[in-house]
Order: structure tokens, then sequence, then C-alpha cells
């Protein structure tokens, strides 16, 4: 949470990650906005127009309205391939003005960010730009959860000792000549059936291709 000002006078602006798009690099935000001090009326009502700027988009707010609740798309930088060791960064701005956009009076800020994203964690640096203009900067990491990295890390084991297991079954029966019952002869058909399955059990893994296929499943 960051103040802008220390004035009664203030929009307190609340963004709620709610989506993670990591193939398109979008990040979905929902924003809820509440006018306090001079710039409320009623039941939070605006007393003036009031235009405001967040990321890339622009919105207009009417005099004598609630501040309507809306969703925002934040780019995303990073790469899905590297999972479950993939990192995302974002960046951008948040500032609302009295009247016009160009000629208003900036309006200080109480800004909040909740990231509600249960497979991702968010690392958010908030920060003020020049004083008494109330812009409002974040800087967000978006990282895999300690027990997304965890569970992947143990699946890309289990498949190793699957393979290791199963080359062990091999080498007796082909070097050591060692007989086969009938249950042992179905072993490998069943896993080339049982593996996409434990491969797609990693929470949130991108198709076919990422990082920890190359460290575990295409072995």
């Amino acid at each position: 949470m960051l103040n802008t000002s220390d004035s009664p006078d203030y929009i307190d602006v609340t963004l709620v990650a709610q989506e993670a798009n990591l193939k398109g690099h979008k990040l979905q935000t929902y924003i809820m906005l509440q006018p306090q001090g001079k710039y409320r009326r009623g039941y939070a009502e605006l007393t003036m127009n009031v235009t405001a700027n967040f990321a890339s988009k622009g919105k207009t707010f009417k005099v004598g309205r609630r501040m309507e609740s809306f969703d925002l798309s934040v780019p995303l930088t990073g790469h899905e391939r590297l999972f479950p060791f993939d990192t995302y960064d974002s960046n951008f701005a948040v500032y609302l003005r009295e009247g016009n956009q160009e000629n208003g009076t900036a309006i200080p800020l109480r800004t909040t960010l909740y990231g509600s994203i249960q497979t991702l964690d968010f690392d958010t640096v908030i920060s003020q730009g020049s004083p008494g203009k109330h812009t409002v900067y974040f800087s967000m990491a978006v990282a895999r959860t300690k027990i997304t990295l965890s569970f992947s890390i143990y699946i890309c084991i289990l498949q190793w000792a699957l393979a290791l297991a199963i080359s062990t079954l091999a080498f007796q029966i082909a070097v050591m000549r060692r007989s086969v019952p009938a249950g042992m002869a179905n072993i490998g058909t069943s896993l080339l059936f049982a593996l996409p399955a434990l491969r797609n059990s990693q929470p949130g893994i991108p198709s076919l291709g990422c990082a920890s296929d190359i460290l575990a499943y295409f072995w």
C-alpha cells in the first residue's frame, strides 16, 4: 500500500490480479476505486469529473456518479518455456486528474495491489513519482510459488526414477537373461500412457517443450 499524500482528500485505488495468461503475456487485473474527502458525495458519488490513466488505458469518471470498477490487462515480459523456473516482469503507472487530463490537478492516491492467483507469487514495489504529481509506479515480479516449484521438481525426479527402473529391467532382460513374468511385460506400455498424465499434473505447465520436459519428460 502507498499513500501519495497525508491529505484526507484522495481516491482509494485497489488492484486485484485475478488471472495470468502467461502464453499471451497478459495479467488480467480488476480495478476498484473509492473517492474520499472532498471527492466524495453521498454514497461514493464523485463531486467532480475525474480523468485517469492505468497503464495504457484511459478512463473518464463523471461527476455525480460512482466510480465503476473495470478490468485492466497488464503486459508481462517473460518466457513460459522456462517452466517451472520462469519469471515475469511488468512496469506501469497510475494517475488521476481533476477535470481533463491535460490541465487538471493531480489527485492524491492510496494504492493497494493484491495477487489472488494460487500458483503465482507477486513481488511488487509501489513507488511515487515527483512530489505533487501523485503518479504511482508499479514494478512487479511474478514467479511460480515455492509449492508449485517443489512439486514440479518432485515430478521430474519421479519421471527419472521410472525411466531408470525400466532401463534397469531392460538391461536385466537383455543382458542377464532374466525371465519376464506375464504381469511385468505390460509395465513399459502402461508407462507410455501414464507419463503424459503425470507430466500434465504439474500446475500451470505450458505446452510440450518447456524446461521441465527437457530435464525429465523426454528422457
